[in-house]
């Protein structure tokens, strides 16, 4: 499913999504975060679920991460900052890479989506559930 994709995992809280990329299949995985117990917290996440190897928790701003761009980029973030971080992320993202976007309310939806669209990404698939939306975009 993910063969051989490196991925970064914005605001990761506790490592999850970057654990499960690299169980699924993912080359590597760097979770990023700002806030220092959810570092310590995932770093802990990693060892405890034995992908130290191929997973990298950091506090490294997204903007000086290596490698240069990523397959995947996923962020389960709030509206706000997802859209902040938009060209950040078309910085970071491979050219034929995934975005997944999450933690946004459904009211949040046109907003996000007219941000996307502002940032050359279009979106290729989008799933509502319980007044939540995710979306996963390519840049253009």
């Amino acid at each position: 499913m993910l063969h051989g994709f490196r991925v970064l995992d914005v605001g990761t809280g506790t490592g999850v999504l970057a654990i499960a990329a690299v169980k699924l299949g993912a080359r590597s995985a760097v979770g990023i975060d700002i806030d220092a117990w959810s570092i310590e917290n995932a770093r802990e996440n990693v060892l405890l679920n034995r992908a130290s190897g191929d997973v990298t928790i950091a506090e490294t701003p997204i903007e000086h991460l290596s490698p240069d761009s990523f397959d995947l980029i996923a962020a389960n973030l709030t509206l706000n900052t997802n859209i902040e971080l938009l060209p950040l992320f078309a910085k970071r993202l491979d050219a034929h890479g995934y975005l997944i976007l999450s933690g946004m309310l459904e009211a949040d939806a046109g907003n996000m989506l007219s941000a996307l669209e502002s940032n050359r990404f279009r979106v290729v698939e989008r799933a509502d559930e319980h007044g939540w939306i995710a979306i996963v975009a390519q840049h253009s």
